[in-house]
Parts: structure tokens; C-alpha cells; sequence
């Protein structure tokens, strides 16, 4: 007897190989066999007909972990499709944090616009936590190389002395026993951008010992990108470890096309011996904090320094002259999210567009917005090339990353990223079944096998018998995203089911908000 059988569907196996048609039983968590199943009892049955069942989707790039104890369920990823994250991305984990520094990270998160609790130190209790109070998807977590850097040498604005590493490397080989993945660098933002080679050499040296991974946010993603990813390379090589180049894009239009060259420096050190692959999501338009456009030294000790240098005329100006940012430029900074309820009208606004409204030039309406929100300002960036997309989204060993959020359901006014709600179907509708970028076959391997290899995760990311039971179940006609970046809370169409451990989580396109998440630790048997 079958907990569930689903009966007809057009199995794509996420091996990238060609789909054929079976019918796939589940006992508990585990798909048990694949084949004719006519005749087998089940408790219950899906008809898959006319459908595609793949491997749930994994998001190699999230920022889930954010967001999980407030939205649990995370609604907007599921409905995409969604069993597995990887969070802890771009050197911003909630862990682990010392305990006098908990008021720190504490400040940082308001900043982001992110109502968390901090009541935890180490990387386990924070994973415990998320297991008692249940979470509606899988977890991969990864350590934040800001974080440590912040526990040690809070935003100080120079290189870590051996002793520093030291103390960063003790931090991290513990988070590590407890369950970690690997390393994640924020190198375009603060305290991650103070940091040398050498020192993301020494910390990766001990990602290297437990087999985890180094996932970086590279340290220019425009003007410096390929001298960026040869830095990753060189960290990959010297260190043993394998490399993830997070949300591989080429920013600004005096930088578009260098995505080639990108791509070359990838491979052939792929070629060279170095495990490295890179992520993307199938948009033009990057988010981040509106501060992260001005200068790395502008951020020396944190944001209350940021806040109090800009409030000086002389530093704006020195930044302004620096910045060099044309009308053009500050007219694709829309803002996403503010604080405050004053401002929250100007969400969905340009930068360029709130200066015309207040009469004011724009870097000097960026700069005041910043200071009257405290830094808490978020923004989508119109600074990417679809072409340039589209060259990332046919390499081989491009995984799908929607660098998005666990979001609470019923949230109101969202302007953020439509990625939040749309990346997954949008790469298999607007991509794959639209412009016939790559096959079907192949899209599912990029957001399955091929970050659940890389991973090391070695029970998901198929369909096999013995994998746990994450399933997704879409039509491929109709699969696509319906959000856009003027209305970005819209829920995606084409996905009848999702199947998260061998509950179904969502049933023909309602949720269910069941508890079945596990979170994946890296220590744990049989992953």
C-alpha cells in the first residue's frame, strides 16, 4: 500500500535526459517505485495526466532564511514550485552571533526593513528554532561571512590580522559541525568588502575541510567583473573548495556583454580543475539597499556612521563627484521598500522621479531619503541586459537563483523584485517555452540535479526511487509568471501540485501549510 501514487504524468527525471511516462509511488518521504502501477492500492492518488512531474525545484540563491520565522509557509515560493532553499546568501546569515554583539545584528536587520527577534548565538540554536516552529520547505543553511566579520571587527574599514581569522575561522568550523553548507561573501557591501583575498582564502581553507562550498556575491559585478570572478577563481583553486558565482549578471550598460568573457573565465577553470558553477534569475533588474550604491568607505562602522557622514555637505560632495551617476542612471533605482509610513508613497517611484516631484537633484534626494529612513531604504536596479541574461541562462552549469525572500502572506503595498513571486516559472514560460532559450528537460536539471549535486546533496534533485519525495507537478503550456515590476504581487499560473517529503503542500493550486520542512544539515546522514 502507497501513501500516494501519481498515476500518467510526463516524468522529467531532472537528469536533463529525455521525459518519458510512468507512474511514481510514495511511501512516507521517500519515492519507493517508478514504473506501471496499475493494479497498486494507495491511500491517495494524483492524476498526472497531461502533466510534467519533475523534482521539486531547488533555490541554489535565497534569502528565505530572512523571512522564515515570520512566514514560515513562505507562500510566494512554494506556489513557484520551490521544496528546497539555500539560504544565508551574500555574507548576511542570522548566525552565529555572539551574544554582546546580538544588539548589532539586531541594528542591521531593522536596517533591511526586517522584523526579527534575535534571541540565539549559534548556528544550531537558530536551526532548532526553525525546526520547533516548523517550516513549510527545506532549509539549506550557509554561513555569512559578514556576519563573522562583524562578530570580530564589527565594520572596522581594513584587513583582518592573523588573530582576527583566527577567531573567524573557530566561528566558522563550529557553525559548520552544526550543520552549515558553506561560506557566503557579500564583497560589494560592508563589513564583506574590507576584507582581502587572503583573508576569504583562510576562511574558505576551512569550508574546504567539510566538503561545504564558497557562494560570493562578487566584489563588482560591473566595471571590475571579470577581475571579481578571476578573485573567486584564485580563492577556489588556493583553498580546495568549490565556488558558486551568486547572481551572475553584468551591471550597467558600459559593462553589458562582458557576460562572454565571464562565462569563458568560468569554464575554463571549470576546465582547469576548480568545482565552479554560477547562479542567476531570469530578470534585467537587480534589489538591494539603496545604500549599497554609495562608497564601501562611506560605511566604515556601520550605518549610523553612514547616516552621519552623509548629513556632512562636504563628504556629499566628495561622494557626489565620486558617484558620478547621471539622471539616466538614478531613473532605473526604483524604490522597493521604505520604514517609514511618510515615505511609503514613494515606493514604486525612481529616484529621479521622487527628486523631480520634491524639486530636488537626485543624488541629493537618494542621499535625504537615506538619512530619513536610517538606511533603511531597498531598491530594484533596471541595470542589467536581457541579452546578457539569456547568454547566462545556456550555460550548462547556470542553476536557477531567485536571490528572494520568505514572504508573509497577506503582505500589502509590496513593491519589491517580481522575483519574490515569479523567477521559477517565469525561467520555464518566458525562457524555455517562449523563446526556446533550452529544452525543457535541460531548465529542470538547472533548478534540480544540478545545485543538489553540487551541493552534495545526494537524496533529492531526481526522480529516483530512494530520493525523498520533493515533487512539483506543472503544465508546461500554461506554466509562467503573471507579475510584473509594477504589480509584483501576483501569484504565478501552472502549477497543480507540490509535494514537499511526500506531503503535498500545494494541491491544485492551493496551499496547505503543512509543517513538512526539514532542515538539511551538512553533517547529517544521508542527505
Amino acid at each position: 500500500m502507497f501513501d500516494l501514487i501519481i498515476k500518467k504524468g510526463t516524468i522529467m527525471d531532472g537528469a536533463g535526459e529525455e521525459s518519458y511516462k510512468a507512474d511514481i509511488g510514495i511511501i512516507k518521504d521517500t519515492i519507493v517505485k517508478i514504473g506501471d502501477l496499475k493494479g497498486y492500492n494507495s491511500i491517495k492518488e494524483i492524476d498526472a495526466e497531461g502533466l510534467v512531474v519533475s523534482p521539486g525545484f531547488i533555490d541554489i540563491h535565497s534569502h528565505s532564511d530572512l523571512g522564515l520565522l515570520a512566514a514560515p509557509f513562505e507562500k510566494n515560493k512554494l506556489m513557484q514550485g520551490v521544496t528546497t532553499e539555500v539560504g544565508g546568501h551574500c555574507g548576511y546569515s542570522l548566525y552565529p552571533i555572539i551574544k554582546d554583539k546580538r544588539s548589532a545584528l539586531q541594528s542591521l536587520v531593522e536596517a533591511s526593513n526586517l522584523n526579527i527577534d534575535i534571541d540565539w548565538c549559534s548556528t544550531e540554536d537558530f536551526l532548532n528554532k526553525l525546526e520547533e516552529e516548523g517550516i513549510g520547505a527545506n532549509l539549506v543553511p550557509l554561513v555569512g561571512h559578514g556576519v563573522l566579520r562583524m562578530n570580530v571587527m564589527g565594520f572596522e574599514a581594513r584587513e583582518a590580522s592573523q588573530e582576527e581569522i583566527h577567531r573567524m575561522n573557530e566561528l566558522l568550523a563550529k557553525a559548520m559541525e552544526e550543520g552549515a553548507f558553506g561560506l557566503s561573501t557579500g564583497l560589494g557591501y560592508p563589513p564583506g568588502c574590507f576584507a582581502d583575498t587572503n583573508e576569504l582564502i583562510e576562511l574558505s581553507r576551512t569550508v574546504s575541510k567539510y566538503k561545504g562550498i564558497y557562494a560570493t556575491h562578487l566584489r563588482n559585478q560591473g566595471d571590475k567583473l571579470l577581475e571579481s570572478i578571476t578573485e573567486s577563481i584564485e580563492i577556489g583553486k588556493k583553498a580546495g573548495v568549490s565556488v558558486d558565482i551568486s547572481h551572475l549578471k553584468a551591471s550597467k550598460k558600459r559593462n553589458w556583454g562582458k557576460i562572454d568573457d565571464a562565462l569563458k573565465l568560468i569554464e575554463h577553470a571549470r576546465k582547469d580543475g576548480v568545482n565552479i558553477i554560477c547562479d542567476f534569475y531570469p530578470y534585467d533588474a537587480a534589489e538591494g539597499p539603496l545604500s549599497a550604491l554609495f562608497p564601501n568607505w562611506l560605511h566604515e562602522g556601520g550605518v549610523s556612521k553612514l547616516i552621519e557622514r552623509l548629513s556632512l555637505k562636504k563628504t556629499r560632495e566628495k561622494v557626489k563627484h565620486e558617484m558620478n551617476f547621471d539622471d539616466d542612471y538614478w531613473s532605473r533605482i526604483i524604490v522597493s521598500d521604505i520604514m517609514s509610513e511618510k515615505n511609503k508613497s514613494l515606493q514604486g517611484k525612481s529616484i529621479k522621479e521622487i527628486g523631480d516631484i520634491k524639486n530636488d537633484d537626485a543624488f541629493e534626494t537618494a542621499v535625504k531619503l537615506l538619512i530619513e529612513e536610517e538606511g533603511a531604504v531597498s531598491t530594484v536596479c533596471k541595470i542589467m541586459s536581457e541579452k546578457d541574461v539569456i547568454q547566462v541562462a545556456k550555460y550548462p552549469y547556470a542553476a536557477v537563483g531567485s536571490d528572494a525572500f520568505a514572504l508573509p502572506e497577506g503582505i500589502k503595498n509590496f513593491k519589491g523584485h517580481p522575483r519574490n513571486f515569479g523567477t521559477f516559472p517565469r525561467f520555464l514560460g518566458r525562457f524555455i517555452r517562449e523563446k526556446d532559450v533550452i529544452t525543457f528537460e535541460e531548465g529542470i536539471r538547472r533548478m534540480t540535479s544540478l545545485p543538489a549535486e553540487f551541493l552534495g546533496i545526494r537524496n533529492r534533485g531526481l526522480i529516483e526511487e530512494g530520493k525523498y519525495a520533493d515533487i512539483v507537478i506543472f503544465d508546461k503550456n500554461e506554466i509562467i509568471d503573471k507579475n510584473n515590476f509594477e504589480n509584483p504581487l501576483i501569484y504565478p499560473i501552472g502549477i497543480e501540485y507540490v509535494i514537499v517529503n511526500g506531503h503535498i503542500q500545494v494541491e491544485e493550486g492551493k496551499l496547505n501549510k503543512i509543517p513538512c520542512g526539514m532542515v538539511i544539515r551538512k553533517n547529517s546522514i544521508g542527505i
